[in-house]
């Protein structure tokens, strides 16, 4: 889920280049639509954290609570201590942090995939 198209265009082809399967969306209610919609499991959730209208913390809660266990990576043109001292996120979570390169974001995405449920 991001909501700059260039961005999303980069993150898409990155990963389909590398096997991975991407739904892609520009807004925290499309991803929700296409989320329901699809009612198979998503194994990873990456989304912007700071998103008008609808924050990528809100959509991960949403996913979570309907599919408790997901995993989620949040990114960010933001710091970490930046979104969690201003309460975008909690202390703790997975953060990609903008601009980023193919191989940070493959690793994280492998990372966040091989690790034991949450």
């Amino acid at each position: 889920m991001e909501d700059e198209r260039a961005v999303r265009a980069f993150i898409k082809t990155a990963l389909q280049r590398f096997g991975y399967r991407v739904l892609e969306a520009d807004s925290g209610e499309s991803a929700l639509a296409l989320f329901e919609q699809l009612g198979a499991p998503i194994q990873l959730l990456l989304t912007d954290v700071v998103l008008p209208r609808m924050p990528g913390r809100e959509l991960a809660e949403h996913v979570l609570r309907t599919r408790p266990g997901g995993k989620v990576l949040f990114m960010s043109g933001y710091s970490q201590q930046m979104t969690t001292v201003q309460g975008f996120l909690k202390p703790g979570v997975h953060l990609l942090e903008k601009p980023f390169i193919v191989q940070k974001l493959l690793t994280k995405t492998r990372q966040l995939l091989e690790a034991a449920p949450t």
